[in-house]
């Protein structure tokens, strides 16, 4: 069985690689984000289509199928393309509506996770596509005179597209319904941050090796110069461990996703060779440096969004504490579900020839509690909802995680007794706070 679990391991980095080296996973990644897709896909099938009748009348005799007047299915395809226009452009409308409640009530940093999900744009292409096929097959019925069988191939595919958009469009009218919610962009965020510190748990150096904070590089190494300034989005460690593989060489990194790094600051120390040009171009381009940072592999930064839709609604101006205190659960499943999953999955390989430091527990912690309670602190009810889910989350964390969770549940107890006006509700999060001395 582990033989079995080995090979299997082999053939997944083998294609992987096979993909990154051939450029294929990037030109899929490309292609699955453009609306026109499906709509390309709608069209050639209402060709395939059109193609497929006209042989079967040549293949097949006429008798064997019922009778299908070209008129019925004429009919059909012309009220297909004359609806689905109209049902593209209230999707849309539909769609912006949702979306800008979502963000409006929320954080607008949560965008680019609330539009990820491919639902809506599955929708909007399956909508759109209907209409080309049906405009393909009007003018294939009018230049075209099918038999029997051809006009039952026809009658067949009109409906299967049909019954397609219908059900499409049932769907979609529940989802898009949902998508403004407070609860449902608090489910995708919290699902985002929970993917996100699961694929850090399980491969802390994305196949390299983990390396102390602050690490000093070793004697002799050179330089990798950042050309200039931003976040880094994300690091291409894949492609370090390639270029390593290839060049005999060592790269210690020296910031993780979502730092900001400036111009002329060190990306990495290469150790083995002094880097010619070539070398320097191709391992800067494994560090992709942007304005924005990359919610997949930046578990700071969901975790910091899911804590911003809490400290939204702490403000003055919103006042809904019930939220911040549906922010703290959600908090609990994200960090129980990803320790959990973490502990269960096989760790992937570590290579020493790439070299990148961690997120420290501290970091992790912070940015999913520390501006709750900062803005909370006033509030009774949310100081002490935040010890019991700092508390509920050490179930699962190891030690020297345990020990940050401990560190911030006690600053936000000092915060509390220091904002708080009553004496009993100081005592209340005193309780609360009690598993802070273990």
């Amino acid at each position: 069985m582990r033989n079995r679990v080995r090979e299997f391991g082999f053939v997944k980095r083998f294609a992987a690689k096979f993909m990154r080296l051939t450029q294929l996973d990037a030109i899929w990644t490309w292609l699955s984000g453009r609306l026109w897709l499906r709509p390309a896909f709608f069209c050639l099938v209402a060709v395939a289509v059109v193609g497929l009748a006209t042989l079967t009348d040549r293949i097949l005799p006429g008798d064997v199928w019922f009778e299908v007047s070209q008129q019925a299915i004429k009919d059909l395809l012309s009220i297909i393309a004359s609806t689905m226009l109209a049902v593209a452009i209230f999707s849309v409308s539909v769609m912006n509506s949702s979306y800008a409640s979502a963000i409006n009530s929320t954080t607008p940093r949560a965008f680019e996770i609330v539009v990820a999900d491919n639902s809506t744009k599955q929708a909007l292409s399956s909508f759109i596509g209907a209409f080309i096929f049906a405009v393909v097959g009007i003018i294939g019925i009018n230049f075209s005179s099918f038999g029997d069988a051809g006009r039952m191939v026809m009658f067949l595919m009109t409906l299967w597209v049909f019954a397609w958009v219908i059900g499409t469009f049932v769907y979609w009218i529940d989802y898009v319904t949902r998508l403004g919610q407070m609860r449902s962009v608090v489910q995708r965020v919290a699902t985002a941050a929970e993917k996100s510190l699961f694929t850090y748990l399980q491969s802390p150096a994305g196949g390299g090796k983990l390396v102390e904070m602050n690490r000093t590089p070793p004697l002799g190494a050179a330089p990798i110069l950042a050309e200039r300034g931003g976040v880094i989005r994300f690091n291409r460690v894949d492609d370090l461990l390639h270029i390593a593989d290839a060049h005999g060489v060592e790269i210690d990194v020296v910031k993780r996703t979502g730092s900001l790094i400036g111009a002329n600051d060190p990306l990495c120390h290469v150790s083995g060779l002094v880097p010619d040009e070539a070398l320097t171009k191709s391992i800067r381009s494994c560090f992709v440096i942007s304005g924005e940072r990359d919610p997949v592999q930046d578990p700071d930064m969901t975790l910091r969004l899911l804590a911003e839709i809490a400290d939204k609604a702490l403000s003055p101006g919103v006042n809904d504490p019930g939220t911040a205190t549906d922010v703290l659960d959600a908090m609990v499943l994200v960090f129980t579900k990803a320790f959990t999953r973490a502990a269960d999955s096989e760790k992937s390989d570590e290579d020493d020839r790439v070299r990148i430091p961690p997120f420290s527990p501290e970091q992790l912690i912070g940015a999913a509690y520390e501006q709750i309670a900062r803005d909370g602190a006033g509030l009774v009810e949310v100081a002490v909802r935040l010890q019991k889910s700092l508390s509920a989350i050490t179930q699962v964390l190891p030690e020297d995680w345990k020990s940050a969770a401990r560190q911030h549940g006690k600053w936000a107890l000092e915060r509390a007794e220091t904002t708080l006006k009553h004496e009993w509700e100081r005592e209340r999060v005193r309780q609360a706070a009690r598993w802070t001395e273990g």
